[in-house]
């Protein structure tokens, strides 16, 4: 960067720089008047232009859509959890449910992490032979 061979950076934030909040160097990118837009996973943090979706309404949206196929038990497969993205549309799957009073079952969750692996994801669709619709989020 100090030699002044890019002229600006497109990037998006990984899982764990996000939820640790760890944005040193990148700031120090900003500061060197190297124009910087995130997308998708961002930071409230760092100054910059961002590009992301409405996680929170993508969530709702999909919910909702679900809801009126006529599925009851709606399950989330969510292995970002903890990032801005899996938080958000969570958020959007229960303001769908609320909205059309529905129980949030928190068994119909399940929180994947990278050391997770098929074999639970599928013990978990199997012990609950009542899901109708099932979410990914990613």
């Amino acid at each position: 960067f100090d030699a002044g061979t890019v002229d600006g950076v497109i990037m998006s934030l990984v899982e764990e720089s996000q939820n640790e909040d760890k944005h040193d160097a990148l700031i120090d990118v900003i500061n060197n008047d190297i124009p910087v837009v995130l997308f998708d996973r961002v930071s409230d943090n760092v100054q910059c232009d961002k590009v992301v979706v409405d996680d929170l309404e993508a969530g709702y949206k999909i919910t909702k859509y679900l809801i009126n196929i006529g599925c009851k038990n709606i399950a989330v497969v969510n292995p970002i959890s903890s990032s801005s993205v899996g938080k958000l549309r969570l958020l959007g799957y229960k303001k769908a449910l609320e909205e059309f009073e529905m129980p949030f079952d928190p068994k119909l969750i399940i929180n994947l992490t990278v050391k997770d692996d098929l074999d639970l994801l599928m013990s978990f669709l199997l012990n609950y032979k009542t899901i109708e619709g099932i979410i990914g989020i990613d």
